[in-house]
C-alpha cells in the first residue's frame, strides 16, 4: 500500500492531517497509533524488528488502532516455521521515510540483534508530494518530492545493510495506491491526477523492490495485494493489472480476490475490509492481504 506521514499528522499508509483532535484535510493521515509488541507462535524463538508508518501501526483513528500486516505475517511465519516470534514495533502514525530513517537510528540496538527486519515506508511521502501538486499543478515540484523520497529511501536500504545481522532476514514492501478512482475524478486541466500519479507510483515501487534486491533484501509487493484482481481461484494476479494505461488497475473498493474459491470483493469502506473510510488506511482485509504478500517471499 504512497509519500510523507508525521507522527501528529497520520495519513496513510497512504492523504489527511490532524492536529490534535481537529480535522484540517479529511485526506491526511490522523494521530493515533504506534509502538508496540506482538508475540505468537510457540517453538524456536525469533526476535523481529519494526519500523514504518501508520500502516504497519495498523492505524484505524484517533486513538485508534488494528491488527496490522505485521501481526499477521508473523502468524502466519510462526505457524510455518515453528516459530515463536517477539514482534517489536516501532512504527509512528504519519511518519516520512526519512523520519522512519530516525526511528531506526533511535533503536537501532533491536535492529542489530533481531533475525527478522521488515519496514513499511513512503506512502506519505507520496501522500504530501500528492497535495502539492493537487494545489499547485506543478509536475516539477512533484518530481522534486520523489527525487528527495528516494534519497531518503536510500538511506534506510544503507543503514539496514550495514547494521542489521549478517544472517537476519530483511523484508520491506512497495506502496500501493489507496483511492485511484477518486484520482480518476480530478483533473489539472485535461490531465487526470490518476494519469500523472499512477507512472509515479509504479516508478517508485519499482526503485523500492530494485534497491531492496540489490541489498539482498526482499520486497513485498503490497500493489498487486491491493490493486490487483486475482483471475482465478488459484490466486492468479490478472497480468495486465499493472499495464501503461491503467485500465486494469483497481481502487481497492473494487478489486477482486477469490475467498473459498468464490470471486469477492469489498465495496463499502470499513475497518473490517480492503481499505477504511479514510481511503487510505488497510482495513483489516487489506492488512491480510499485504501480510500475504509478505508471507508468499518465502
Amino acid at each position: 500500500m504512497v509519500f510523507v506521514w508525521r507522527r501528529w499528522i497520520c495519513l496513510l499508509g497512504v492523504l489527511s492531517i490532524v492536529v490534535a483532535v481537529s480535522v484540517v484535510n479529511p485526506e491526511t493521515a490522523h494521530a493515533g497509533a504506534g509502538d508496540f509488541s506482538y508475540s505468537t507462535g510457540t517453538g524456536s524463538p525469533q526476535s523481529w524488528s519494526g519500523f514504518g508508518d501508520s500502516i504497519m501501526a495498523g492505524y484505524c483513528g484517533l486513538f485508534c488502532s488494528i491488527k496490522s500486516y505485521a501481526s499477521y505475517y508473523a502468524d502466519s511465519a510462526a505457524a510455518e516455521n515453528d516459530w515463536a516470534v517477539d514482534l517489536q514495533g516501532r512504527p509512528q502514525s504519519g511518519e516520512t521515510t526519512i523520519q522512519i530513517y530516525d526511528e531506526m537510528n533511535n533503536h537501532i540496538s533491536e535492529l542489530r540483534n533481531a533475525n527478522m527486519v521488515i519496514w513499511s515506508a513512503g506512502g506519505n511521502d507520496f501522500l504530501n508530494a500528492r497535495d502539492v501538486f493537487a494545489s499547485s499543478c506543478d509536475e516539477n515540484q512533484l518530481n522534486q518530492a520523489m527525487t528527495d523520497w528516494r534519497a531518503d529511501w536510500d538511506l534506510i536500504i544503507s543503514l539496514v545493510s550495514a547494521e542489521a545481522a549478517a544472517d537476519a532476514i530483511v523484508r520491506t514492501m512497495n506502496i500501493y495506491y489507496p483511492d485511484p478512482d477518486q484520482d480518476r475524478g480530478k483533473f489539472c486541466g485535461a490531465t487526470s491526477h490518476f494519469s500523472v500519479f499512477y507512472p509515479l507510483l509504479l516508478d517508485a515501487g519499482s526503485y523500492m523492490c530494485t534497491t531492496a534486491a540489490l541489498a539482498g533484501f526482499q520486497c513485498a509487493d503490497s500493489i498487486s495485494a491491493m490493486n490487483c484482481d486475482e483471475i482465478d481461484a488459484a490466486h492468479s494476479i490478472d497480468p495486465s493489472c499493472l499495464d501503461p494505461s491503467g485500465s486494469n488497475f483497481r481502487d481497492p473498493l473494487s478489486v477482486t480476490k477469490y475467498v473459498g474459491g468464490v470471486a469477492t470483493s469489498w465495496p463499502s469502506p470499513s475497518n473490517s475490509g480492503m481499505i477504511q473510510s479514510d481511503r487510505t488506511h488497510p482495513g483489516a482485509t487489506g492488512h491480510q492481504y499485504i501480510a500475504g504478500a509478505h508471507h508468499a517471499l518465502g
